[in-house]
């Protein structure tokens, strides 16, 4: 009987070994997909004091590809010529004040700045561009909206 008594206590032992190991790997795995999608051109802290926020995807595989993506993108830029994708990213879309939510490729391009208005010569401002993105739905592949950012410099006088 004391055999049996040991067996058992083994077994349950075991099972509650495997249960805790179970449970470390859903724990892992569950904070592996919870980290928000970012791109290094641009912090999601930044992005969300513009209104837009980032998470994860709902769906794992669009109908568009990243590398449509990127073309479309690249296409949709306001200098196709001149625009190079650099990084693309699949994440759930939302702006909060609109609410606007889209399943996105965020496609990170470099190109040149929209020519912006203003002054010339002494005083005038310098525009250095921080990030551009393209935001582009998964399912469709429609141009949704684009977001960029640049540091302004002031021209020293001559």
């Amino acid at each position: 009987m004391g055999f049996l008594k040991r067996r058992q206590g083994l077994f349950a032992a075991g099972a509650v070994g495997l249960g805790v190991i179970a449970l470390s790997v859903v724990l892992i795995l569950a904070a592996a997909s919870s980290q928000v999608p970012s791109l290094p051109e641009v912090s999601n802290s930044e992005l969300e004091a513009t209104g837009i926020v980032l998470s994860n995807p709902v769906q794992i595989k669009p109908a568009i590809t990243q590398g449509d993506a990127e073309r479309i993108a690249v296409a949709t830029s306001h200098s196709p010529s001149e625009a190079t994708a650099l990084h693309a990213m699949l994440a759930n879309v939302s702006t909060p004040k609109t609410r606007f939510v889209c399943t996105c490729w965020v496609v990170s391009l470099k190109a040149p700045l929209v020519p912006a208005l203003g002054m010339k010569g002494k005083g005038a401002q310098n525009l250095t561009p921080r990030y551009y993105l393209a935001f582009i739905n998964a399912d469709t592949g429609q141009f949704m909206f684009s977001q960029e950012a640049s540091t302004q410099t002031t021209v020293a006088g001559s």
